[in-house]
């Protein structure tokens, strides 16, 4: 759909992508990365049961991520590079313990663990590499892995993976486009904006609180989300003005095309 809302045309129909934990556009727009969910089939403890997907709209075909040597049915929040090159997800470790970030290319091939957890319990998730791609941004929940509502941002250098856990609270952390600015969604639901380093952050929204997915347009001037119980939002990245865009409370994860 246009940014104004109209002209909503479907790309895959329901039945294909019947639920989805998490949404990332090819650089080219060509295809979507999804964490998809065969209909509602749990999983316990960790809900739906979800597995990265290609999607192609000019053909409406979805392929199977197959990454060799992981669990299948446990990545989420899938995030493409800046290039295109790199998918980073978060991958569950077995059926009762945490999870990790790792990457593939889109084919599934050279996949590669970026975290080890402390512990079995610990759930890092929300990969998002910083532009340049020399750093990754992500949610943990290390310092209290079993408050289930606990996460901070962390950072990882991609080169000498050192990783520095912040003091900043949130969760579904995305970097903007000139890699200045990390949006996030803190404590309290609220849209927050965050310096690159994690050192200084602020709110940029008040209530009623977002979730779901969180994007950024290619200027870096907007942001789009979903907000609890009423859908998606267009929201200005300066003045933190709210655009309602679709009323419907289904409508949880958008990003922009080119």
């Amino acid at each position: 759909m246009e940014t104004g809302g109209e002209n909503r045309h479907k790309l895959f129909d329901h039945s294909q992508v019947p639920v989805t934990q998490g949404l990332a556009r090819d650089p080219s727009g060509t295809r979507f990365a999804m964490a998809v969910a065969p209909g509602l089939q749990y999983e316990y403890p960790y809900g739906l049961k979800v597995a990265l997907t290609i999607g192609y709209p000019a053909t409406q075909q979805l392929s199977p991520m197959q990454v060799p040597g992981l669990l299948p049915g446990g990545q989420y929040w899938p995030q493409f590079d800046r290039q295109g090159a790199w998918i980073y997800f978060s991958q569950r470790l077995n059926d009762f313990d945490g999870t990790e970030i790792w990457r593939a290319r889109p084919d599934g091939s050279l996949a590669e663990q970026l975290t080890q957890l402390a512990t079995s319990y610990s759930t890092d998730i929300n990969p998002s590499p910083s532009p340049d791609g020399s750093r990754l941004v992500f949610a943990t929940d290390r310092r209290d892995p079993h408050s289930g509502s606990f996460y901070e941002l962390a950072l990882l250098d991609l080169t000498t993976r050192v990783l520095t856990i912040s003091a900043v609270r949130g969760v579904v952390p995305r970097w903007s486009p000139d890699g200045a600015t990390i949006a996030y969604f803190d404590e309290l639901g609220r849209i927050a904006l965050a310096n690159s380093s994690l050192t200084s952050a602020r709110a940029l929204t008040a209530a009623p609180p977002f979730a779901g997915g969180l994007a950024w347009s290619a200027d870096g001037n907007w942001l789009i989300a979903g907000r609890t119980e009423q859908g998606l939002s267009l929201v200005d990245a300066q003045t933190g003005a709210v655009l309602p865009l679709v009323h419907d409370p289904d409508c949880g994860q958008a990003v922009f095309t080119p």
